[in-house]
Parts: structure tokens; sequence; C-alpha cells
């Protein structure tokens, strides 16, 4: 079953700077996201 994970703009935003303090968590999310192992929920105004 696939875990549904709700996403905001600090994941992305953290996923993108490598100096963030939570670049490394944020890639790992991302990472499960894209390969199908999590479902992401995203608020309108990540896509904004």
């Amino acid at each position: 079953m696939v875990k549904t994970v709700t996403v905001d703009s600090s994941v992305i935003i953290s996923s993108l700077l490598p100096s963030e303090k939570r670049n490394k968590e944020a890639n790992e999310i991302w990472s499960k996201v894209l390969s199908g192992a999590y479902a992401a929920v995203m608020p309108f105004s990540v896509l904004v």
C-alpha cells in the first residue's frame, strides 16, 4: 500500500538548498514520492 504524505513548500525548498538544515530529510521524502512509495498531497499554494 502506498503511503500518502502532505508536502508543503518548506519540503520543496529544503530539498533544493543543500545548506538547509533538513535537506537530507526533504530529499528522502522526494525520492520516495518520485519512486512511487509515497503519494504526495500538496496544498494549492505549493503549486503557485
